[in-house]
């Protein structure tokens, strides 16, 4: 059991030195038509060497940074938590007095009910569209004469006669 203890600080050295050395001197890995080689092929190509390990420094600094965002996910939970606990503010202003509303309707007709009856009507049955026809028919009138009187009115389906000649 003296043997160990004598050599440990060597023998510590010596698999650090083993581990540097492996990454350090990585082999090259070719791709292949038909896979991968480590010695080179025809028409195969030289893969890029793995990234290096993280070192133990870097390690250390990320379980550090994890702790940290672990602690601050906590305590926002915490704030979170007290915030959802307290009853909500919220303003709720008086209701306003509202002034009367005045019918702008005349004394008359507001003694007089207004019925509520649905009355269906035809389509251009309004007076609007009664105006309307009349007017195109004035303007076919106009256009003929004969049809307001000034001559016979033929039959439908057939043409009228020709006009004599006086």
């Amino acid at each position: 059991m003296q043997i160990l203890p004598r050599f440990a600080p060597t023998l510590v050295a010596l698999v650090a030195a083993m581990a540097a050395s492996a990454a350090t001197h990585a082999q090259a890995i070719y791709r292949c038509a038909d896979g991968y080689s480590q010695q080179p092929c025809a028409e195969g190509r030289a893969l890029p060497a793995p990234p290096a390990p993280p070192a133990l420094t870097d390690r250390a600094q990320a379980g550090q940074a994890a702790a940290r965002d672990a602690r601050l996910a906590d305590q926002m939970e915490k704030e979170r938590l007290r915030e959802e606990a307290r009853p909500a503010s919220v303003y709720i202003p008086p209701p306003r007095e509202q002034a009367p509303v005045q019918s702008r309707r005349s004394p008359e007709k507001s003694a007089t009910p207004k019925l509520d009856v649905f009355t269906a009507t035809a389509p251009g049955s309004t007076a609007k569209a009664a105006n309307k026809a009349k007017v195109k028919a004035k303007r076919r009138n106009v256009a003929r004469p004969e049809a307001d009187g000034g001559g016979p009115k033929p039959q439908p389906g057939t043409l009228p006669a020709p006009a004599s000649r006086s």
